[in-house]
């Protein structure tokens, strides 16, 4: 009952500030929640709606209901997160300077909020906020970001994911048979006029047609 409130919640949030999600109703096995008391959850989704959960639950934080000294911890990870994905959906593909180091604040206060609480549940022999391979994974892809200014938004994990949600809409418009086919071609079709933002569709067709089309320089990150 507790969680479907919670979802409930989530969902009149997502409304009010206008984020769209695919989030199913919250439950126990979604959570990873066995029967014991003990169980800490652990949340599994696709990423833009893990995102959307992860703004909701920094803006239901964000209350004198919770004010104690984990209540802060918990919240200062979010809110360090928060502000690692605005800058990232605010950047071009670098970062100045003043958003590097707006990154890497966000970054390292996430993870700093986070290790706290790792080690008062340590200290209390309780199974939550575990540290993992992947909060490593995210100091280091913090820290590339600072040093080479490149926005994570177009390099690492997050533009593959990107271009898997992309191309999944491209496949959806062919016929089975033909499909592999068609999507290569939808998809260079995209890319090529991507590479070009000036052309309209038709002068993109006459420069296909007649091999003169040039594409411009790209980084694969």
């Amino acid at each position: 009952a507790a969680l479907r409130q919670l979802f409930h919640l989530f969902v009149a949030w997502c409304h009010a500030n206008l984020v769209e999600h695919s989030e199913r109703e919250f439950s126990v096995t979604r959570l990873s929640l066995g029967k014991s008391a003990a169980d800490w959850p652990d949340f599994k989704g696709k990423a833009h709606n893990t995102a959307a959960v992860c703004k909701f639950l920094r803006s239901f934080l964000d209350s004198p209901a919770f004010a104690g000294h984990e209540d802060k911890m918990l919240l200062n990870a979010f809110v360090g997160w928060s502000e690692v994905q605005a800058v990232m959906h605010e950047a071009a593909d670098t970062f100045s300077e003043q958003q590097a180091n707006r990154f890497l604040k966000g970054g390292l206060t996430c993870l700093r909020s986070w290790g706290i609480l790792a080690q008062l549940s340590a200290r209390r022999h309780v199974q939550r906020h575990q540290i993992k391979p992947k909060h490593h994974a995210y100091e280091e892809a913090v820290r590339f970001a600072h040093r080479t200014r490149r926005n994570p938004r177009t390099t690492w994990l997050y533009r593959h994911e990107s271009f898997v949600g992309l191309i999944g809409k491209v496949a959806n418009k062919t016929h089975p048979a033909t499909a592999s086919r068609r999507v290569l071609q939808r998809w260079l079709v995209g890319f090529c006029r991507q590479s070009d933002g000036n052309l309209t569709r038709v002068a993109f067709k006459r420069k296909l047609r007649r091999g003169k089309l040039r594409l411009k320089p790209f980084v694969v990150g």
